[in-house]
């Protein structure tokens, strides 16, 4: 189900898909997600935490979304650092899963990062199919499936309780 959004709120997601579009096209280019743009996606957080809150119930919440999307994303990159001695995601992506928790909280992270991580799995796959080019080893940005994640998130929720609703 969607979101009844308030005016406000609707104006700061439409805000969310202009600055997230643009980052987007800037990490397809340039494979880097730039910092003034996150930082944006982050303050248009705080102010919704206080004032309208979209998917937490208050600035407590979002700051422990910023935590856990902060620092989950970075130790995942670490870890992946230290056992492989690969770059699992740039920093940009950490930064960018730390602002999400702003308006999404830590349920709401973890739904971001599944349904990034599967759409990009996906796009990454039928390219692989209809051109040969590319494979899981390539360096590929993540920022558009962050962004297509946290998009499904904030309009039908985390997908945790949804699929626990489809389930039984």
């Amino acid at each position: 189900m969607i979101y009844d959004f308030s005016d406000f709120q609707l104006l700061a997601v439409l805000a969310m898909v202009i600055v997230l579009t643009a980052s987007c096209v800037i990490d397809l280019q340039e494979k880097i997600l730039p910092d003034p743009l996150t930082f944006i996606v982050a303050i248009i957080g705080v102010v919704l935490a206080v004032f309208d809150p979209i998917r937490v119930t208050g600035w407590p919440m979002a700051l422990t979304g910023a935590v856990a999307g902060g620092f989950g994303s970075w130790a995942f990159r670490e870890i992946i650092w230290r056992v492989r001695g690969l770059e699992a995601m740039g920093l940009g992506d950490v930064k960018l899963f730390a602002a999400i928790g702003l308006w999404v909280g830590a349920e709401g992270v973890v739904s971001t990062a599944l349904v990034g991580s599967i759409l990009t799995i996906m796009v990454v796959g039928v390219r692989w199919v209809f051109t040969r080019q590319g494979s899981l080893r390539d360096e590929i940005p993540f920022g558009p499936g962050i962004a297509a994640g946290f998009l499904v998130t904030v309009l039908i929720g985390p997908i945790g309780p949804l699929a626990a609703q489809l389930i039984f």
